[in-house]
C-alpha cells in the first residue's frame, strides 16, 4: 500500500511557546492602547506610552523569532495566519516618544 500522506509531526515546543507569547503580547498591546486612549492624567499618560512602547518592542522581537523558526522549518504554519485573527481593539498609529 502506498502512503499518500505522511503523519504530521508536532511543532517544536519552543515555537509553540513563542506563538503563545506573541498572542499574549498582541493582547497586551491592544490593552495598553485602549488604556492610553482614555487617560487624562499626565503621569498616567506617560506610563501608558511607556507600556505601549515596551509591548511594541516585545512584539517585534517575538515576531522576528517566530519567522526565524518558520524559515528553518517550512512545515510550520506561517505567521501570516497570525494577522488574519480579528483584533480585540484596533491599534492606532505608533506612539513616538
Amino acid at each position: 500500500m502506498i502512503k499518500l500522506f505522511s503523519k504530521s509531526r508536532k511543532p517544536d515546543p519552543q515555537y509553540t511557546l513563542l506563538l503563545k507569547d506573541l498572542y499574549k503580547t498582541r493582547s497586551e498591546l491592544a490593552n495598553a492602547y485602549s488604556n492610553l486612549e482614555y487617560m487624562t492624567d499626565p503621569d498616567l499618560i506617560d506610563y501608558y506610552i511607556y507600556q505601549v512602547k515596551a509591548a511594541q518592542m516585545r512584539h517585534k522581537f517575538l515576531l522576528t523569532k517566530v519567522k526565524q523558526f518558520e524559515d528553518e522549518d517550512h512545515q510550520l504554519a506561517s505567521v501570516s495566519n497570525y494577522y488574519s485573527i480579528p483584533r480585540e481593539a484596533e491599534v492606532g498609529a505608533v506612539v513616538q516618544i
